[in-house]
């Protein structure tokens, strides 16, 4: 764990350099979760799923003052450096070491040290090592040549056991009366996220940003779920996907 300064006289405590820049980017540069009508004001209710070392609850902290965010991460080495990050920038709310899914009990994870925010239960060496090459293609195709022995490195994969819960849960337990942005970032896990939470429970979300992959049903069965609860739903490729399977969806009530 490391003290990093970024842009912005911001400073984070960091696993992985070239993960932190990019969340950066994506989260403060690219403001990826804000867009298509979704908001954040002061007062708000956060629910960060799929948190990696907070830089999403720091942004949001940001940009609305006095909300409250509750981050969730459940490998051990990543909650560490999160909760060193909400300590260091008093974000209010909570931080779980703990995934969140479609049921409670407990979840084997494929954990990347080399790449954090590319690990879940959904990891796969093969797949993320290519889908990772076509990245370095598409932004900077002279490292790809070189890029061998560091994606070995990068995608060297642990094995780690962790508590899950579903959304339904959360809310009983913290006794939240809403969430203004639900946001979630879990490596194909966005769906099983979703699908924890009870019908009862959904009008108490206002807003959704997620981030899904172009797999299968993924998407439009994501779509078809949050338009059944009363979203009106933007699915948007990243700018930088290319090729890649990657896409942001924004739900807000009308």
């Amino acid at each position: 764990m490391h003290l990093f300064q970024l842009p912005g006289d911001l400073s984070v405590f960091e696993i992985n350099r070239t993960e932190t820049q990019f969340l950066h980017q994506e989260i403060f540069v690219e403001r990826a979760y804000l867009r298509h009508g979704v908001t954040l004001r002061q007062g708000d209710c956060v629910f960060d799923v799929g948190a990696n070392i907070g830089l999403f609850a720091i942004f949001a902290s940001r940009v609305a003052p006095g909300i409250t965010v509750h981050s969730f991460e459940p490998v051990p080495d990543v909650f560490k450096v999160l909760k060193a990050n909400l300590a260091l920038h008093k974000v209010a709310g909570g931080a779980h070491e703990v995934a969140v899914s479609d049921q409670a009990g407990t979840l084997t994870l494929n954990h990347y040290p080399g790449m954090t925010m590319m690990s879940g239960q959904h990891a796969d060496v093969a797949r993320d090592t290519a889908a990772t090459k076509d990245f370095l293609r598409q932004t900077a195709p002279h490292l790809v040549a070189h890029s061998d022995v560091w994606l070995a490195t990068t995608f060297t994969q642990q094995k780690i056991e962790c508590t899950a819960v579903t959304l339904s849960q959360v809310i009983q337990q913290t006794g939240v009366t809403r969430i203004d942005l639900l946001k979630v970032d879990v490596e194909r896990a966005e769906l099983a996220v979703l699908r924890g939470l009870a019908d009862a429970d959904w009008p108490l979300v206002r807003q959704v940003s997620a981030e899904l992959h172009d797999e299968g049903d993924c998407v439009p069965t994501t779509v078809q779920l949050l338009e059944r609860h009363g979203f009106r739903v933007v699915v948007e490729k990243s700018p930088w996907a290319h090729e890649m399977s990657n896409r942001t969806l924004y739900a807000v009530r009308p």
